[in-house]
């Protein structure tokens, strides 16, 4: 049994949407479209983070070769010396007692040492349930990127 549910869509969009099948694939009806941009998306969004930033805010955090995108009310923590510290993304910033700070920024101020934050830092974005280490979501977004190539 194929259950289905009602997503409102604007009048607008949908018949933009329609008028493109019509025109492009007259043998795409609206329905399979919109199950197939969804699909794209969730298929995209772990390694393009424009496709998130596009309906918010969130801090992009970058390195050579991948990026993690933490929107808006994104919890860090931190353990050290048997102390949990806390940071939040507000806006496009990491924010930690009441100052800016980037991911590694933040890690070597809480340690007061040089510090790899990818290995330190633990990331729950609005949606997650649980705490991500920052490596294990790095690597993540490698993997998708890797295999979309």
């Amino acid at each position: 049994m194929n259950t289905q549910i009602s997503v409102p869509l604007s009048l607008k969009s949908f018949l933009t949407l329609s008028d493109f099948l019509r025109e492009h694939a007259p043998h795409i009806n609206a329905v399979d479209a919109v199950e197939t941009a969804i699909d794209y998306w969730l298929d995209n969004v772990a390694w393009k983070p424009e496709l998130i930033k596009a309906s918010g805010r969130g801090y992009t955090w970058s390195s050579k070769d991948t990026q993690i995108f933490m929107p808006d009310q994104t919890e860090i923590r931190m353990r050290y010396k048997g102390e949990l510290f806390y940071a939040r993304v507000e806006g496009d910033q990491i924010m930690y007692r009441g100052a800016s700070y980037t991911p590694s920024t933040l890690a070597n101020t809480i340690t007061q040492t040089s510090r790899n934050a990818w290995n330190d830092l633990w990331i729950k974005r609005p949606t997650d349930l649980e705490w991500h280490l920052a490596s294990s979501l790095r690597l993540a977004a490698r993997k998708s990127v890797g295999a979309s190539k």
